[in-house]
């Protein structure tokens, strides 16, 4: 679960094929249309899936799903309290590549339909290379199931989340409509003419257009996306946790790091806190010490020609007996 978003994740045996999907509602009707889909795309691929590993939450959805395909499907359910652990890698190794992801963009929020394209893309992205315990080192996973070649244009040119310009033809043309509208980058669709998903700004919807350009990032920009996320209730920053709601921290997958999360509840509930009073006041704090660090320059002048003064009267007074 993503910033609250369910995702359904899978990953093959041998060809290490990976799939990422959303799920609205975690109902078995909604867990079986998602199968149904990866199950369709084996099917094509001219694959048939024999074996499904799984945990035992999944036993109710499962059993339906399993019954009706022809052959049936054999279903293996993991233990209680246990876990299947290449599908436990594979989450892990999915968040890693959403976490890098998220510290590449501009904002700081995200849209909820941004982290819907941002976990699927990510996944997909994953398939295209060949897996290191693969069943082969030179195909990837992509190639194996797709048979297509990857296109530079269409993959690879630009990233998700990229500020860009999509052209907007009007027909007729002369007229005061604008040429252009406002959009961050998505993916490349699937058809073979070539084009774009993306997210127009305006709307907050998912547009398809043929051209785009991209665009230098604007604060104003960065300002109307954060908007996007407040109408959309989603929370702040990025935030992973698992089915019982225990959020992942970038320090628990760090060695030799630990964690309190008993610290980290008790702030998040308490509601006299608030952490944006708090960074705040810390900058206040750290504006009014610089303040005494700092001097005019009208002082350091006044200060050094004193000095100088007090110098000045020190030597004539231990030159004075010699006078004499």
């Amino acid at each position: 679960m993503i910033n609250q978003l369910k995702f359904l994740t899978t990953i093959s045996h041998d060809i290490t094929y990976r799939t990422g999907q959303y799920i609205a509602e975690a109902r078995a009707v909604d867990y079986e249309k998602c199968m149904d889909e990866v199950y369709e795309l084996y099917r094509k691929a001219g694959l048939i899936i024999v074996e499904i590993h799984c945990d035992n939450e999944f036993h109710k959805a499962m059993d339906i799903f399993a019954t009706k395909k022809d052959p049936p499907i054999k279903m293996n359910y993991a233990s209680a309290q246990e876990h299947v652990p290449r599908a436990e890698r594979n989450n892990r190794t999915i968040e890693e590549r959403v976490r890098a992801n998220y510290y590449q963009l501009p904002f700081t929020h995200l849209p909820r339909i941004l982290v819907k394209y941002m976990v699927s893309e990510s996944t997909k992205k994953l398939n295209y290379f060949p897996a290191r315990h693969g069943v082969s080192k030179y195909f990837s996973p992509r190639m194996i199931l797709h048979k297509e070649n990857l296109d530079y244009e269409r993959h690879c040119k630009y990233v998700l989340g990229e500020y860009v310009q999509a052209h907007e033809d009007d027909n007729p043309n002369n007229n005061n409509a604008p040429r252009s509208l406002d959009c961050l980058y998505l993916r490349a669709t699937s058809n073979h003419q070539g084009g774009h998903d993306l997210l127009h700004l305006q709307t907050n919807r998912v547009i398809s257009k043929n051209k785009v350009s991209p665009v230098s990032i604007t604060p104003s920009i960065i300002k109307q996306v954060h908007a996007l996320v407040k109408s959309d209730k989603m929370p702040e920053g990025l935030k992973i946790q698992t089915r019982t709601n225990v959020i992942f921290f970038d320090a628990s997958w760090t060695a030799g790091v630990e964690y309190d999360n008993e610290q980290f509840e008790e702030i998040e509930d308490d509601p006299d806190y608030d952490s944006k009073k708090e960074r705040n006041e810390s900058e206040d704090t750290s504006i009014e010490s610089n303040e005494y660090d700092e001097m005019d320059q009208n002082e350091l002048a006044d200060v050094l020609n004193d000095q100088y003064v007090l110098e000045q009267e020190t030597e004539d007074e231990v030159e004075a007996p010699y006078e004499e």
